[in-house]
Formats: C-alpha cells, sequence, structure tokens
C-alpha cells in the first residue's frame, strides 16, 4: 500500500511537495512559520493520498496545520 503525504496551497492549486512519511511534512510547515510567520502557511493543506482509497483526506489546514505540526515535533522528542 502506497501513501503519499502531500502539502498544497489552496489558495493558488499548486501541491507544494509530496512526502513519504507523515512526519516530514510538518519539517516544511514549521520552517514556513520560523522565516516568514504563521500567514505563510495560512492557504496550506496537508492530505494524505492513499493509493487504494478513491479519495484524498485533509489532515490540517492553515492555523491547524501549524499546531499539527508543533503536536508532531512533540511527539518526535
Amino acid at each position: 500500500m502506497k501513501i503519499v503525504y502531500e502539502l498544497w496551497d489552496y489558495d493558488t492549486g499548486n501541491l507544494l511537495d509530496a512526502y513519504d512519511t507523515e512526519q516530514a511534512a510538518p519539517n516544511e510547515v514549521r520552517s514556513a512559520i520560523r522565516v516568514d510567520g504563521h500567514d505563510a502557511i495560512a492557504t496550506w493543506a496537508l492530505l494524505r493520498d492513499d493509493k487504494e482509497r478513491p479519495a484524498k483526506t485533509v489532515i490540517a489546514t492553515g492555523a491547524d496545520l501549524a499546531a499539527y505540526a508543533t503536536d508532531m515535533q512533540l511527539r518526535a522528542m
């Protein structure tokens, strides 16, 4: 089963990046916040694309994505 985690800017409709693990995407989110502040990710969404399912699953968007990225960092400690 192939699962891909995708980081999208839903304002522009651009795929920002895709990751093999759920832990990789929050690193980019935290980096963008450090450099440009929370507004930088206001229109971002993290999606889970399970190739065996017909639809992608939204994991988090905007402010919830920032909280999700922080939570993932704390869980890794």
